[in-house]
Protein backbone atom coordinates (compact mmCIF):
# COMPACT_ATOMS: atom_id res chain seq x y z
CA UNK A 1 0.00 0.00 0.00
CA UNK A 2 2.57 2.38 0.45
CA UNK A 3 3.77 1.73 -2.68
CA UNK A 4 0.59 2.69 -3.87
CA UNK A 5 0.43 5.76 -2.12
CA UNK A 6 3.74 7.17 -3.59
CA UNK A 7 1.96 6.98 -7.27
CA UNK A 8 -0.89 8.67 -5.87
CA UNK A 9 0.75 11.59 -4.40
CA UNK A 10 3.68 11.70 -7.08
CA UNK A 11 1.38 12.54 -10.33
CA UNK A 12 -0.09 15.05 -8.21
CA UNK A 13 3.09 16.77 -6.81
CA UNK A 14 4.49 16.62 -10.39
CA UNK A 15 1.43 18.42 -11.51
CA UNK A 16 1.49 20.90 -8.77
CA UNK A 17 5.69 21.48 -9.68
CA UNK A 18 5.88 21.70 -12.82
CA UNK A 19 4.18 25.09 -12.67
CA UNK A 20 6.48 26.38 -10.50
CA UNK A 21 9.94 24.84 -12.00
CA UNK A 22 11.49 23.15 -14.82
CA UNK A 23 11.04 19.54 -15.81
CA UNK A 24 14.58 18.55 -15.24
CA UNK A 25 14.27 19.84 -11.33
CA UNK A 26 12.16 17.14 -10.74
CA UNK A 27 14.40 14.59 -12.46
CA UNK A 28 16.75 15.21 -10.21
CA UNK A 29 14.70 15.47 -6.95
CA UNK A 30 13.32 11.94 -8.34
CA UNK A 31 17.28 10.67 -8.57
CA UNK A 32 17.74 12.00 -5.32
CA UNK A 33 14.96 10.14 -3.10
CA UNK A 34 15.38 7.12 -5.26
CA UNK A 35 19.65 6.82 -3.95
CA UNK A 36 18.13 7.98 -0.70
CA UNK A 37 15.54 4.98 -0.56
CA UNK A 38 18.75 2.54 -1.90
CA UNK A 39 20.66 3.63 0.85
CA UNK A 40 17.77 3.42 3.66
CA UNK A 41 16.68 0.42 2.69
CA UNK A 42 20.68 -1.08 2.56
CA UNK A 43 21.62 0.36 5.99
CA UNK A 44 17.94 -0.56 7.88
CA UNK A 45 19.05 -2.19 11.38
CA UNK A 46 16.34 -4.97 10.10
CA UNK A 47 18.34 -6.80 7.55
CA UNK A 48 20.94 -6.92 9.64
CA UNK A 49 19.44 -8.68 12.35
CA UNK A 50 17.02 -10.96 9.73
CA UNK A 51 18.72 -14.61 9.60
CA UNK A 52 17.98 -17.07 7.50
CA UNK A 53 15.13 -19.44 8.45
CA UNK A 54 15.45 -22.25 5.92
CA UNK A 55 18.81 -23.75 5.10
CA UNK A 56 19.95 -23.77 1.49
CA UNK A 57 19.61 -27.95 0.32
CA UNK A 58 22.53 -29.06 -1.01
CA UNK A 59 22.20 -28.50 -4.77
CA UNK A 60 24.63 -26.71 -7.08
CA UNK A 61 24.16 -23.28 -7.30
CA UNK A 62 23.04 -21.46 -10.68
CA UNK A 63 23.12 -17.52 -11.79
CA UNK A 64 19.75 -18.72 -13.35
CA UNK A 65 18.37 -19.32 -9.33
CA UNK A 66 14.78 -19.70 -9.41
CA UNK A 67 14.19 -19.01 -12.97
CA UNK A 68 14.75 -22.23 -13.32
CA UNK A 69 11.71 -22.94 -12.23
CA UNK A 70 8.68 -22.98 -15.71
CA UNK A 71 6.35 -21.84 -12.81
CA UNK A 72 8.30 -19.10 -11.11
CA UNK A 73 9.46 -17.42 -14.63
CA UNK A 74 5.86 -17.69 -15.94
CA UNK A 75 4.22 -15.35 -13.04
CA UNK A 76 7.34 -13.14 -13.44
CA UNK A 77 6.33 -12.53 -16.72
CA UNK A 78 2.64 -12.52 -15.75
CA UNK A 79 4.03 -9.66 -13.65
CA UNK A 80 5.98 -7.79 -16.25
CA UNK A 81 2.98 -7.72 -18.44
CA UNK A 82 1.24 -6.57 -15.51
CA UNK A 83 3.20 -3.45 -14.94
CA UNK A 84 3.56 -2.94 -18.73
CA UNK A 85 -0.12 -1.92 -18.71
CA UNK A 86 0.31 0.27 -15.87
CA UNK A 87 2.60 2.05 -18.19
CA UNK A 88 0.90 2.24 -21.47
CA UNK A 89 -2.13 3.52 -19.29
CA UNK A 90 0.47 6.62 -17.50
CA UNK A 91 1.52 7.35 -21.10
CA UNK A 92 -1.91 6.85 -22.93
CA UNK A 93 -3.22 9.41 -20.18
CA UNK A 94 -1.07 12.14 -21.06
CA UNK A 95 -1.43 12.11 -24.77
CA UNK A 96 -5.27 12.00 -23.63
CA UNK A 97 -4.83 14.97 -21.79
CA UNK A 98 -2.65 17.07 -24.56
CA UNK A 99 -5.00 16.13 -27.23
CA UNK A 100 -7.50 17.63 -25.64
CA UNK A 101 -5.92 20.85 -24.22
CA UNK A 102 -5.91 19.47 -20.48
CA UNK A 103 -2.35 18.14 -19.63
CA UNK A 104 -2.52 19.31 -16.06
CA UNK A 105 -5.17 16.69 -15.65
CA UNK A 106 -3.24 13.81 -16.75
CA UNK A 107 -2.05 13.48 -13.17
CA UNK A 108 -5.26 13.71 -11.48
CA UNK A 109 -6.31 10.66 -13.84
CA UNK A 110 -2.81 9.00 -13.41
CA UNK A 111 -3.90 8.88 -9.55
CA UNK A 112 -7.47 7.81 -9.43
CA UNK A 113 -5.80 4.76 -11.08
CA UNK A 114 -3.70 4.06 -7.80
CA UNK A 115 -6.66 5.30 -5.36
CA UNK A 116 -8.53 2.30 -7.02
CA UNK A 117 -5.74 0.15 -6.59
CA UNK A 118 -5.31 0.68 -2.85
CA UNK A 119 -8.99 0.28 -2.06
CA UNK A 120 -8.85 -2.43 -3.76
CA UNK A 121 -5.54 -3.96 -1.94
CA UNK A 122 -7.56 -3.45 1.30
CA UNK A 123 -10.83 -4.97 0.22
CA UNK A 124 -9.05 -8.01 -0.60
CA UNK A 125 -6.85 -8.53 1.87
CA UNK A 126 -9.27 -7.86 4.70
CA UNK A 127 -11.54 -10.70 4.29
CA UNK A 128 -10.65 -14.44 3.24
CA UNK A 129 -12.16 -15.46 -0.74
CA UNK A 130 -13.56 -18.49 -1.70
CA UNK A 131 -12.17 -20.66 -4.70
CA UNK A 132 -8.34 -20.52 -5.70
CA UNK A 133 -5.68 -17.76 -6.57
CA UNK A 134 -4.86 -18.95 -9.78
CA UNK A 135 -8.75 -18.68 -10.65
CA UNK A 136 -8.79 -15.35 -9.10
CA UNK A 137 -5.87 -14.37 -10.77
CA UNK A 138 -7.47 -15.52 -14.16
CA UNK A 139 -10.30 -13.90 -13.57
CA UNK A 140 -8.52 -10.33 -12.09
CA UNK A 141 -6.21 -10.27 -15.61
CA UNK A 142 -9.36 -10.70 -17.96
CA UNK A 143 -11.77 -7.91 -16.09
CA UNK A 144 -8.65 -5.97 -16.54
CA UNK A 145 -8.13 -5.99 -20.06
CA UNK A 146 -12.11 -5.62 -20.92
CA UNK A 147 -12.24 -2.81 -18.33
CA UNK A 148 -9.19 -1.35 -20.29
CA UNK A 149 -10.69 -1.50 -23.49
CA UNK A 150 -13.82 -0.08 -22.81
CA UNK A 151 -11.14 3.25 -21.70
CA UNK A 152 -10.48 3.40 -25.16
CA UNK A 153 -13.52 4.88 -26.02
CA UNK A 154 -13.52 7.71 -22.80
CA UNK A 155 -14.88 11.13 -24.48
CA UNK A 156 -13.69 13.41 -21.60
CA UNK A 157 -10.62 13.64 -18.99
CA UNK A 158 -13.65 12.86 -16.63
CA UNK A 159 -14.96 9.62 -17.78
CA UNK A 160 -10.86 8.58 -18.34
CA UNK A 161 -10.44 9.37 -14.86
CA UNK A 162 -13.30 7.06 -13.83
CA UNK A 163 -12.15 4.31 -16.19
CA UNK A 164 -8.97 4.46 -14.52
CA UNK A 165 -10.31 3.99 -11.16
CA UNK A 166 -12.60 0.96 -11.66
CA UNK A 167 -9.36 -0.71 -13.35
CA UNK A 168 -7.47 0.31 -10.02
CA UNK A 169 -10.14 -1.71 -7.94
CA UNK A 170 -9.70 -4.77 -10.05
CA UNK A 171 -5.87 -4.48 -10.60
CA UNK A 172 -5.31 -3.91 -6.53
CA UNK A 173 -6.20 -7.15 -5.63
CA UNK A 174 -4.75 -8.73 -8.97
CA UNK A 175 -1.62 -7.41 -7.99
CA UNK A 176 -1.71 -8.59 -4.13
CA UNK A 177 -2.82 -12.18 -5.32
CA UNK A 178 -0.41 -11.81 -7.90
CA UNK A 179 2.47 -11.94 -5.12
CA UNK A 180 1.09 -14.13 -3.04
CA UNK A 181 1.15 -17.18 -5.62
CA UNK A 182 4.50 -16.01 -6.62
CA UNK A 183 5.77 -16.42 -3.03
CA UNK A 184 3.50 -19.78 -2.92
CA UNK A 185 5.49 -21.58 -6.05
CA UNK A 186 8.94 -20.13 -5.14
CA UNK A 187 11.42 -22.70 -2.66
CA UNK A 188 11.57 -21.74 0.71
CA UNK A 189 15.62 -20.87 -0.06
CA UNK A 190 14.92 -18.99 -3.08
CA UNK A 191 12.38 -16.70 -1.67
CA UNK A 192 14.19 -13.52 -1.29
CA UNK A 193 15.86 -13.99 -4.84
CA UNK A 194 12.71 -14.69 -6.34
CA UNK A 195 11.35 -11.72 -4.83
CA UNK A 196 14.43 -9.51 -6.20
CA UNK A 197 13.73 -11.05 -9.95
CA UNK A 198 10.23 -9.99 -9.24
CA UNK A 199 11.32 -6.21 -8.78
CA UNK A 200 13.45 -6.34 -11.92
CA UNK A 201 10.57 -8.00 -14.14
CA UNK A 202 8.45 -5.37 -12.55
CA UNK A 203 10.19 -2.63 -13.66
CA UNK A 204 11.66 -3.93 -16.76
CA UNK A 205 8.10 -4.45 -18.50
CA UNK A 206 7.18 -0.59 -17.02
CA UNK A 207 10.39 0.62 -18.98
CA UNK A 208 8.90 -1.84 -22.17
CA UNK A 209 5.31 -0.92 -21.88
CA UNK A 210 6.90 3.58 -21.21
CA UNK A 211 8.82 2.81 -24.69
CA UNK A 212 6.12 0.87 -26.34
CA UNK A 213 3.17 3.07 -25.38
CA UNK A 214 5.11 6.35 -26.22
CA UNK A 215 5.46 5.17 -30.06
CA UNK A 216 2.30 3.89 -30.19
CA UNK A 217 0.88 7.04 -29.11
CA UNK A 218 2.95 8.81 -31.55
CA UNK A 219 2.36 6.32 -34.83
CA UNK A 220 -1.29 5.45 -34.11
CA UNK A 221 -3.52 7.40 -31.96
CA UNK A 222 -3.96 8.05 -27.82
CA UNK A 223 -6.01 5.21 -27.53
CA UNK A 224 -3.45 2.67 -29.03
CA UNK A 225 -1.19 2.37 -25.99
CA UNK A 226 -4.58 1.05 -23.98
CA UNK A 227 -5.14 -1.65 -26.91
CA UNK A 228 -2.06 -2.87 -26.60
CA UNK A 229 -2.02 -3.01 -22.88
CA UNK A 230 -5.38 -5.01 -22.63
CA UNK A 231 -4.52 -7.24 -25.21
CA UNK A 232 -1.56 -8.20 -22.57
CA UNK A 233 -4.08 -8.32 -20.31
CA UNK A 234 -5.83 -11.07 -22.00
CA UNK A 235 -2.76 -12.74 -22.47
CA UNK A 236 -1.65 -12.61 -19.05
CA UNK A 237 -5.12 -14.08 -18.22
CA UNK A 238 -4.71 -17.06 -20.72
CA UNK A 239 -1.01 -17.26 -18.94
CA UNK A 240 -2.33 -17.65 -15.56
CA UNK A 241 -5.39 -20.18 -16.67
CA UNK A 242 -2.65 -22.56 -17.60
CA UNK A 243 -1.03 -22.64 -14.06
CA UNK A 244 -0.82 -26.19 -12.47
CA UNK A 245 -2.80 -26.10 -9.51
CA UNK A 246 -0.03 -28.49 -7.74
CA UNK A 247 2.44 -25.36 -8.02
CA UNK A 248 0.59 -22.73 -6.18
CA UNK A 249 0.24 -24.23 -2.77
CA UNK A 250 3.44 -26.21 -1.09
CA UNK A 251 3.38 -29.02 1.39
CA UNK A 252 3.93 -28.39 5.14
CA UNK A 253 5.86 -31.65 5.63
CA UNK A 254 7.72 -31.95 2.98
CA UNK A 255 8.22 -28.25 0.69
CA UNK A 256 6.57 -29.96 -2.52
CA UNK A 257 3.33 -28.76 -3.94
CA UNK A 258 -0.08 -29.91 -3.86
CA UNK A 259 -3.53 -29.03 -5.19
CA UNK A 260 -4.96 -25.29 -4.30
CA UNK A 261 -6.97 -25.18 -1.26
CA UNK A 262 -10.46 -24.13 -2.04
CA UNK A 263 -10.21 -20.93 0.34
CA UNK A 264 -7.63 -18.59 0.31
CA UNK A 265 -6.23 -15.99 2.67
CA UNK A 266 -5.97 -12.72 2.99
CA UNK A 267 -3.02 -10.46 1.11
CA UNK A 268 0.44 -11.51 2.95
CA UNK A 269 2.90 -12.30 0.37
CA UNK A 270 3.79 -15.48 1.32
CA UNK A 271 1.34 -16.48 3.09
Amino acid sequence: MSNEATFISGPLVVTAVLSVTAPIVLIAAGALATVAGVLGLATAPVLREAVQAHPCPAEKPTWLGPLKRRRVLTLLLIAAAGTFGVAAMQVGAASMATSWNNTPAAGLVVSALSVGAVVSGLVYGARTWRGDRRCHLTVLYALSGVLLLATMAAPTMLTLGVAFAAVGLVAGARDAIEQLVLGAASPDHQRTETFAWLTTFMWGGFAVGSATAGRLATSWGTASPFLAAAVLWLIAAAFSAMLRRKALQRSPQTGDFAGLPQETGTGAVGR
